[in-house]
């Protein structure tokens, strides 16, 4: 297609032509873009409506300047890649790309590709080839993050007796504190998070609002400051479940 440019003192012709694009990654042939290729033919004039007039008389339909065309004055082309390539279920990049989501069966490379791109499709696939995983809509969940995720709810809501194995860090500005404890290890929810390292030198247990549980005294011993109920030397060795972010003595 003929259009007129303008070249800082004359008004040019010029041919416009678009190409469509293609690629072909592991056997999948499409459309990935458009070149469009701009080709100078010669100068019109430096009077706009004698340009037209010529430019109508050699074909040109378009009697616009092309703002494309502004300040050219030699041949040159420029491609506009495709931001629609794949969809939701083609892979978008690395081994597999544009492969169908749903046809892979090589569940660690789906799991490396999901970190990558949070993709459901990839979670949804992942875990209808293993179900040891889980997917919530936004996590995904090997069978060891489920059970330190169940661990970490029976801890918080009173299900496990907890013994201390140190006393309180506490902040009184934000009346939070933190204490390391253990805990039976009965259920395999319990093993798995003892065997995580998370608890190699015990699980940390956090409490909020503090003051509702009772009056934090501070102690130091060697330069080290540390928090222990009001009325007792120590808490460590101390039993008690956690319940709603309170301790419960036992």
């Amino acid at each position: 297609m003929k259009r007129i440019g303008f070249a800082n003192k004359y008004y040019t012709l010029w041919d416009v032509s678009e190409e469509t694009m293609y690629r072909t990654v592991n056997d999948v042939h499409f459309a990935s873009g458009t070149k469009t290729t701009f080709t100078y033919y010669q100068n019109l004039s430096t009077d706009l409506e004698k340009a037209i007039s010529k430019a109508k008389s050699m074909g040109v339909t378009i009697l616009e300047v092309d703002e494309d065309l502004r300040g050219k004055t030699r041949s040159f082309s420029s491609v506009k890649n495709r931001d629609d390539i794949y969809n939701d279920n083609q892979f978008k990049f690395g081994r597999y790309e544009a492969l169908q989501i749903s046809d892979c069966e090589d569940v660690d490379y789906l799991i490396w590709y999901f970190g990558e791109t949070d993709s459901k499709v990839v979670a949804e696939q992942i875990v209808r080839l293993d179900d040891s995983y889980s997917f919530d809509g936004k996590s995904l969940l090997s069978r060891k993050d489920q059970l330190i995720k169940e661990a970490e709810y029976a801890i918080n809501n009173g299900e496990v007796i907890l013994t201390a194995v140190s006393n309180f860090q506490y902040s009184e500005e934000r009346d939070y504190a933190s204490i390391r404890v253990i805990f039976d290890t009965e259920t395999e929810a319990l093993e798995t998070l003892e065997n995580s390292g998370y608890c190699e030198w015990g699980f940390i247990v956090h409490v909020e609002n503090v003051s509702d549980n009772f009056t934090l005294c501070k102690k130091s011993f060697r330069g080290h400051d540390y928090y222990v109920p009001k009325g007792m030397r120590s808490f460590k060795k101390t039993e008690f479940r956690l319940v709603n972010g309170k301790i419960k003595l036992i």
